[in-house]
């Protein structure tokens, strides 16, 4: 008994100091470490695994029956497949040391996945782990908001990822995490303070990206959540003392704000487009004529091209830039002119794994957003747990998942 309960000890604090990964990168004035994120991943999930193994088939029998497990486990059986049936199995498996989001990197995501959902099985030890997830993306968050201090605007900031766009993608699901801390407590207590710093900062942070995708998203996702408490938060529920009739004037006012802001910027917009803040530029600037977006919309055509000619199981996992060579658009040479990402998951998805997988993705999803139907927890946090998944699938229909985000998916 008390070996299994040191086992289980220890399988906790490794997963939880998996979350910590995102922080391993230094920059300083005079010189610059990178570790290697995904070495370390790999590492701390074996590791767990074998602390974790001992118990293995208690746990899962006990706690590994969720929906959500089958289907996650489908998906990556289909990757497998599609891996050794697609065009080039070596670089499937192993992708290269830029991405390094080959069937090797998704064995241990899936085997993580397993690991978490059978050894945090009660609230108090979730919350303990959204506690770590949160405070590791703050220190991030907190690291960019740093860059954009001594920087200003002139560069999109980057933090310890080493990539705008993966910030956001990263930071994104985060602001939720945070959120769900924030609204969980019926009472204003110490830490809702801090949760309400930590909101302004990782939603101002995603901002200073200037990842279009992730700031409509992050937009998108706050006027439906004011939406949905407007005109559905029971009144028998509170947030923070705030009883639920109140919630929804404060959600009314909130889509009253938003909607004058978007009729403000829609008046304005050639001055928000020379305005000197970058990320304001480059959101108001967004249109069908911007080069990025003609870029986005070659590179589906692109991909487009390689589903239809392998529809089932895809080019194979990593394989995009094969498909890419193989349907070159010659008009992308004045946008941008070479990808290894369609930059839309689900395209991505269904020219590397085909049908199948895509369906298996998206399954995923929807078995996610069936769970929390659940009724045991709360209105607010089932219907932010919902719409920060959504957030998510949203911003990726413009970028792409990578480690750090998978991780916080």
């Amino acid at each position: 008994m008390r070996s299994k309960h040191f086992h289980n000890i220890v399988v906790r604090l490794i997963l939880a100091a998996i979350f910590l990964i995102p922080l391993f990168r230094w920059k300083g004035v005079f010189f610059e470490y990178t570790f290697p994120k995904a070495l370390l991943f790999f590492v701390l999930v074996e590791l767990a695994f074998v602390f974790w193994l001992p118990e293995a088939q208690e746990r899962i029998k006990k706690f590994g029956k969720s929906p959500l497990v089958y289907i996650l486990w489908s998906f990556f059986g289909v990757l497998v497949v599609a891996t050794f049936l697609g065009a080039d199995p070596y670089h499937s498996v192993w992708s290269n040391n830029e991405r390094m989001m080959g069937l090797w990197t998704h064995a241990h995501v899936t085997l993580f996945f397993l690991i978490i959902s059978t050894s945090f099985t009660n609230k108090n030890e979730q919350i303990y782990l959204l506690y770590a997830v949160a405070s590791s993306a703050v220190a991030v968050a907190l690291i960019g908001f740093f860059e954009f201090v001594q920087y200003g605007t002139s560069m999109r900031i980057e933090s310890t990822l080493n990539n705008s766009a993966f910030l956001a993608t990263y930071l994104l699901p985060a602001f939720f995490t945070v959120l769900l801390l924030f609204v969980r407590d019926k009472k204003w207590n110490g830490l809702s303070y801090l949760w309400l710093v930590a909101l302004f900062l990782i939603g101002f942070v995603v901002v200073l990206t200037g990842t279009r995708g992730a700031m409509l998203a992050l937009g998108g996702a706050g006027a439906l959540l004011a939406f949905i408490f407007a005109f559905s938060f029971p009144k028998s529920e509170q947030i923070l003392s705030l009883p639920g009739s109140k919630i929804r004037i404060i959600s009314i006012a909130f889509i009253g704000v938003a909607l004058l802001a978007l009729v403000v910027g829609s008046v304005f917009r050639e001055r928000l487009i020379a305005s000197s803040f970058d990320p304001v530029s480059r959101l108001a600037s967004l249109s069908l004529s911007d080069s990025t977006v003609k870029g986005r919309f070659l590179a589906w055509r692109v991909g487009w091209e390689g589903i239809k000619e392998r529809p089932i199981l895809g080019w194979g996992v990593e394989n995009y830039d094969i498909l890419f060579n193989t349907h070159y658009d010659p008009r992308l040479v004045d946008q941008e002119p070479w990808f290894d990402r369609a930059h839309n998951v689900l395209i991505d998805t269904a020219a590397t794994a085909g049908i199948f997988g895509l369906v298996a993705y998206l399954v995923m999803f929807s078995t996610a957003w069936f769970m929390l139907r659940d009724k045991t927890m709360s209105f607010p946090s089932r219907i932010l747990l919902g719409v920060g998944l959504g957030a998510h699938l949203m911003q990726l229909l413009f970028v792409f998942d990578m480690l750090p985000s998978l991780m916080m998916l």
